[in-house]
């Protein structure tokens, strides 16, 4: 079973079942994912491995791919070449 969810500026998330979920962020172009400083780059993966992982029961890890690959980092910061888990440190308290 796969979700679809379109996220803002034409980019989906592919949800795969099991437990670990696999985050397929596509842009309409196809192109590569936007530039970011290491804040922004972390507060982006994070706020989608912290959503699923908060929602979906039975899931333990989030493994991000960019138009079905997936990358060491999308803006080359956050190690994304692994499956990511929560990061409580970056929630609020």
């Amino acid at each position: 079973m796969s979700e679809t969810t379109l996220f803002t500026n034409g980019l989906f998330l592919d949800v795969d079942a099991g437990t670990y979920r696999e985050g397929d962020l596509r842009a309409d172009d196809g192109g590569a994912p936007p530039a970011s400083g290491s804040a922004l780059e972390l507060q982006r993966v994070y706020a989608i491995v912290h959503t699923v992982l908060r929602n979906v029961p039975d899931v333990s890890h989030v493994v991000l791919l960019w138009n079905g690959v997936q990358r060491l980092s999308l803006s080359g910061h956050v190690d994304t070449g692994h499956a990511l888990s929560l990061m409580p440190a970056l929630e609020a308290r």
